[in-house]
């Protein structure tokens, strides 16, 4: 799943849920309305990791991002 947003866009909100096999990505403008991105199915083992990421698109150029309040519920 992937999503992009232009130069000085506004936060976004992420969600990634479990259900069994399947992980479904979520994004949100006021934390409150979610969107669906799609999902993906696999094979995981009893524990499942996660990671947000960052580019800038450009081999040239470096990202500065901030991530708030991240939060991981069982």
């Amino acid at each position: 799943m992937e999503t992009s947003a232009t130069a000085g866009a506004a936060s976004l909100w992420v969600r990634l849920v479990r259900t069994g096999r399947s992980i479904s990505g979520y994004y949100s403008t006021d934390g409150a309305n979610w969107m669906r991105l799609g999902s993906v199915s696999a094979s995981f083992t009893s524990s499942c990791y996660c990671g947000l990421v960052v580019t800038s698109g450009s081999p040239d150029a470096l990202n500065t991002s901030t991530f708030s309040n991240p939060i991981a519920v069982p």
